[in-house]
């Protein structure tokens, strides 16, 4: 098997676009043409705190009826972005289970208890406990469980439905 030198020239690697950036708002717009404005008209060389401070001032100096020009662009530019972002592809974002019980390890811990602590294990109402044997639980299945468990509702989410689970006190 040989080494593929250019992969994209292959075709094996198609890179996705960059996703847009997010629109800035009505004072960063101002900001950005005050500075284009100055360096334009060779006032400033070099951006400095004096020339940033001196920008910030104006805007608060600004009347309202001259902030709502550049807050009608930053909302436009904002509807534009969230046209753009419903087509943006999402990362589903993984669910980890991570447990520090395994189910063999409750089974010996049962097996080692006395009459009077099973009695116990039973008067709280976690008597099936003792009934576990060693088995290995599918980290998938439980992953799915955990993602359509809605707890507040007891109810387990099945294909859109929910199934309402019966608590017993």
């Amino acid at each position: 098997m040989g080494r593929v030198e250019n992969i994209e020239e292959q075709g094996a690697v198609q890179v996705p676009p960059p996703p847009p950036k997010r629109p800035v708002g009505p004072f960063l717009i101002y900001y950005k043409k005050q500075l284009e404005l100055m360096k334009s008209n060779g006032i400033v060389d070099k951006i400095s705190t004096t020339v940033k401070k001196e920008i910030r001032e104006k805007w608060m100096n600004l009347d309202e009826d001259s902030k709502l020009e550049y807050k009608k662009e930053a909302r436009e530019n904002s509807e534009k972005y969230a046209n753009l972002s419903h087509n943006i592809p999402r990362k589903t974002r993984k669910v980890s289970l991570y447990t520090r019980c395994a189910p063999n390890r409750v089974h010996l811990m049962v097996s080692n208890l006395n009459e009077r602590q099973r009695f116990v294990i039973r008067e709280m109402g976690f008597g099936s406990m003792l009934d576990l044997r060693s088995i290995q639980l599918n980290r998938d299945f439980c992953k799915w469980l955990v993602e359509h468990l809605d707890h507040n509702s007891c109810a387990l989410d099945i294909c859109g439905g929910g199934y309402q689970y019966p608590l017993k006190m």
